[in-house]
């Protein structure tokens, strides 16, 4: 597994795994694998490989450190991609009512945008690996403001309300994991999370995403909010 920093030795691992994708019966080339570690303040670190070199040429390694206090649910997101020899990175420095976004492209110019966020928004970004704390974070009222990563157009709105509801749980080789629909307008997914926050499966799209190669420390919990 690539990462952008390595484990250190202050770090305790909580749990690690591979997410592979299927798509119509097919096993799809392209992986994304984690692993959480906790901090000395109590926060957790997640790394992921999302790889796709194979098939679309492209790959992310990504960061995430949750926020120790509750007030946000990342407190930071560093995300590098790469598409062919193109390397560009975005991080996010989340606070309760805003995120600092920093984009630095190909020639290592740096833009810097501040965008106001309603209270109590859920950062709702793609990955997998994610998304168990973002689902956890929703609010009671079944509706959030969905703050899904920066947009380059006008085509989407970088906040917009996403509806959860709850779907009977399913039974996975690690445990009974709770089911959860999200849906706005005509986008919809299905995920199942594990009481440790990490999605067990997930219907996306076209794609059935399954946990994998699953390690975890004995008390299987990696944490809710953190």
């Amino acid at each position: 597994m690539r990462v952008l920093h390595a484990v250190t030795q202050q770090e305790r691992f909580i749990a690690s795994g591979t997410y592979q994708h299927h798509r119509d019966g097919a096993l799809l080339s392209g992986q994304e694998q984690f692993s959480v570690h906790q901090q000395a303040d109590g926060g957790l670190f997640i790394r992921i490989d999302d790889d796709w070199r194979e098939v679309y040429h492209t790959s992310q390694l990504i960061e995430a450190l949750t926020d120790p206090t509750g007030a946000v649910v990342f407190s930071r997101v560093v995300a590098q991609l790469q598409r062919g020899t193109t390397v560009k990175r975005e991080t996010y420095d989340f606070y309760p009512d805003k995120v600092y976004i920093g984009l630095t492209g190909e020639g290592g110019a740096r833009q810097d945008h501040e965008q106001a966020l309603p209270l109590g928004y859920v950062p709702l970004f793609g990955k997998t690996s994610l998304l168990g704390w973002a689902l956890a974070a929703w609010p009671d009222s079944g509706t959030a403001q969905a703050f899904r990563g920066y947009r380059d157009d006008l085509r989407h709105a970088p906040v917009r309300p996403v509806i959860r509801a709850q779907t009977d749980p399913r039974p996975s080789p690690y445990g009974e994991a709770l089911g959860w629909v999200l849906s706005h307008d005509d986008d919809l997914q299905q995920a199942w999370v594990l009481p440790s926050q990490l999605v067990a499966f997930r219907h996306h799209h076209d794609l059935t995403i399954h946990l994998t190669n699953y390690a975890h420390r004995p008390d299987g919990q990696a944490g809710g909010r953190a």
